[in-house]
């Protein structure tokens, strides 16, 4: 079985190139809500309550999209019985690309914020893709080799990962925001509809 991947690196977002994971895709509204943001304080002014309360749904959302994701790919994983290596590294595969499309959509979503790019952003990719065993893919990586033979067992800690790398990311973020130097006559709310194409996330 092929070892977990390794050099993983950290990307800063592009609203302008959907390059890194084009898994995620910026509707419309998303768009204009971007440019409202980079304009001369066009928007509606939003207090750091008003942000922390957004961004705290938007990251929440994320966390269960990809739990709902996992489920699915553990089922499948496990649909005709005991998976072959194989199988197992392309289940591997597939959650780390999920993960990764998980990261480019949040860190585009937090990149709306003054300030956030080199610090808040930075901590948010470390804690999702960092090239570590405390990071969403270290922690999914070690449960693949542990518990590829049991499925609930196998889901239930990629879950339990999920929420707790969800959880340190939502606490960075409303420390930042409790912190940051932010002029809110130049805030607007973060994407509501940040959406993925179906077709487009990794298929096995």
């Amino acid at each position: 079985m092929r070892g977990p991947r390794k050099g993983r690196t950290a990307f800063r977002p592009s609203l302008g190139e959907g390059q890194l994971e084009e898994r995620v895709v910026l509707s419309t509204g998303a768009s204009a809500q971007v440019g409202a943001l980079a304009s001369t304080g066009a928007g509606a002014s939003l207090t750091r309550r008003d942000l922390n309360q957004a961004f705290r749904s938007q990251l929440r959302a994320a966390s269960n999209q990809l739990k709902q994701f996992a489920t699915q790919q553990v089922g499948l994983l496990f649909a005709n019985g005991e998976p072959t290596a194989d199988q197992i590294a392309n289940f591997r595969d597939q959650i780390n690309g999920a993960a990764d499309a998980i990261a480019f959509r949040v860190s585009s979503q937090l990149a709306l914020l003054p300030g956030a790019t080199d610090r808040l952003v930075a901590q948010v990719q470390n804690n999702l893709l960092g090239d570590n065993m405390r990071s969403l893919g270290g922690q999914i990586n070690r449960a693949v080799v542990r518990l590829n033979q049991a499925p609930n067992r196998l889901l239930s800690t990629i879950n339990r990962a999920i929420d707790r790398i969800g959880n340190q990311n939502i606490s960075q973020t409303s420390n930042f925001l409790a912190t940051a130097p932010l002029n809110s006559s130049r805030l607007t709310r973060p994407p509501a509809s940040v959406s993925r194409s179906r077709s487009s996330w990794p298929s096995r």
